[in-house]
């Protein structure tokens, strides 16, 4: 019987100490640590972006390349880059961006094109736009056009663009050029 007093004194006084070292420790803000590794942050789930009206520029027989463009409509509380384009009509398709710099256009390559949080980003004649370089036979009006976008992330989507002869036309008005004569 002296054993089952004991142990039992024993037991009340293992419990009594952790209950102390439990109060002393919320008393002095001490977190209990779980165990095991570190849970892991859930990532956001990306949603596509919406497409809104994309279209290819019709070009001439004999003109290798072409621009395409496209409203980019972003439904994500954070930004997403879309980080490439391409399609089988042509060996490469490039993001582009028109920029003015001493008073000439220039087109250049680059690497991304963020859509911005809930937001849009146009790619248009003049500003960011895709680049059909070297097409493989000449594109026709109306034809579809299979594009596929690679974003950050690991997102892709697949785009059905459409080909609109969209050639400049006349201005209504005459326009005054001086060619330094």
């Amino acid at each position: 019987m002296t054993k089952k007093i004991l142990l039992s004194i024993m037991a009340l006084a293992i419990m009594t100490a952790v209950m102390a070292c439990d109060s002393k420790n919320k008393a002095s803000g001490a977190q209990k640590k779980p165990s095991g590794p570190p849970a892991e942050k859930k990532a956001e789930t990306l949603k596509p972006l919406m497409i809104v009206k994309p279209w290819i520029r019709l070009r001439p027989p004999g003109m290798k390349v072409t621009g395409g463009f496209v409203k980019l409509e972003n439904p994500n509380n954070s930004p997403v880059k879309l980080i490439s384009a391409e399609s089988d009509i042509c060996e490469a398709t490039e993001l582009h961006e028109m920029i003015h710099e001493k008073n000439v256009m220039k087109m250049k390559k680059v690497d991304s094109i963020e859509v911005p949080a809930n937001g849009t980003m146009d790619l248009k004649p003049g500003g960011y736009h895709l680049m059909f370089i070297n097409l493989k036979k000449p594109l026709k009006a109306d034809q579809k056009v299979t594009v596929k976008f690679s974003y950050e992330k690991g997102l892709s989507q697949t785009v059905t663009f459409n080909v609109k002869n969209n050639l400049m036309k006349k201005p209504a008005h005459k326009m005054k050029m001086d060619h330094g004569k």
